[in-house]
């Protein structure tokens, strides 16, 4: 063989081993973030929540899928948004597990187990359309994690003997300020069938919970129920009964609340902790009326008892601060043939 064949063959053999490589390329890691390696399936999954953020924050609803890609959210064009906010995410996943790991934290074996039921049952409906975008159940289920890593590292950093430890008297005052216990009814909004109620009907059952908040004392409360509330059901198409049975179990006694109750309208909630004459009052949001009382801490209820969700409270808005200072300093190395492999117009919307 001559050398112009050699040459020839050498270069049609480098060509198929390139293009060989090329079909086989699937990168591994795409960042490596203060020395940890992001994984593709972590990076993926990432860029998936920053880009369905991304619809959410432009806030318009004909623009949905691919066609984000096109516009500006706060003055930016959304591919470099949703690769800021990818950046930042990953980044932050990365402080948490290290500093997990720093501090020797394991997730107990109820958390564990919670978890894993949490994510399996998510997976179960969701898993096609996280496939499509390349993400394993293995990876789906380290992002359910992080939020309890978070929550497990708050209260280890801020609790007692924390490195940041709350004082015992900053968690009793933000106890005293943002617990209470109350009464309430909440009144409908949609009708029997579930259907939102229309303004005039809203009106009208405004018009039943203000009488009823007129009550001086729980007894009057009944009477006024019983007198009034077949109101409120004649605008919801219910046929349920007027009696002592359905006010017990309408009238929610002795529950304590506080500003970071699930289930209850935050603004409701701060109204409630605000009022401190134990009297009936009515409050109102976008059609939905509150009746209720604040009969405030009974003397069974101390700090002690919600110690861990308080000091998960209080140390959030400084461990989301501490968290940042450090991610500001992370070293990050981009594999950006791994990036534009990865790339946005390759999610799959459905």
């Amino acid at each position: 063989m001559n050398i112009r064949k050699l040459i020839a063959a050498l270069a049609v053999a480098v060509l198929c081993l390139s293009l060989f490589a090329g079909c086989g390329y699937n990168p591994e890691t795409v960042l490596t973030i203060n020395g940890t390696p992001v994984k593709a399936g972590r990076y993926l999954y990432y860029q998936l929540d920053a880009t369905f953020a991304a619809v959410d924050a432009y806030g318009d609803s004909t623009v949905t899928g691919a066609d984000i890609f096109n516009v500006e959210i706060d003055g930016t064009p959304a591919r470099e948004w949703i690769a800021n906010s990818t950046l930042q995410s990953c980044k932050e996943s990365v402080y948490i597990e290290q500093e997990f790991e720093r501090l020797g934290l394991e997730l107990d074996a109820f958390n564990e187990y919670y978890v894993e039921y949490q994510a399996t049952s998510a997976w179960n409906s969701y898993s096609s359309f996280y496939m499509k975008n390349g993400i394993s159940y293995e990876t789906f289920l380290e992002m359910q994690k992080l939020p309890y890593k978070q929550s497990q590292l708050i209260q280890a950093l801020y609790g007692a003997d924390g490195e940041h430890a709350i004082s015992q008297e900053d968690k009793q005052a933000y106890f005293e300020q943002n617990y209470t216990r109350i009464d309430y009814i909440t009144f409908p909004t949609t009708d029997s069938n579930g259907y939102t109620l229309d303004s005039e009907k809203l009106a009208k059952i405004g018009e039943v919970a203000a009488l009823m908040a007129q009550a001086k004392n729980e007894e009057e409360l009944l009477a006024l129920y019983l007198e009034h509330y077949a109101d409120v059901l004649a605008q919801t198409g219910s046929s349920a009964e007027v009696n002592e049975e359905s006010f017990e179990e309408l009238y929610l006694t002795d529950t304590l609340v506080n500003t970071n109750s699930q289930g209850l309208d935050a603004d409701f909630v701060a109204a409630v902790i605000a009022t401190t004459d134990n009297a009936y009052h009515l409050f109102e949001k976008d059609g939905a009326y509150y009746l209720y009382r604040n009969i405030g801490l009974s003397s069974e209820d101390t700090e002690e008892t919600y110690d861990l969700e308080i000091v998960t409270n209080m140390g959030l808005e400084p461990f989301e601060a501490l968290m940042a200072e450090a991610t500001a300093a992370f070293e990050v190395s981009a594999d950006e043939r791994a990036q534009k492999y990865y790339s946005l117009d390759k999610i799959k919307f459905s």
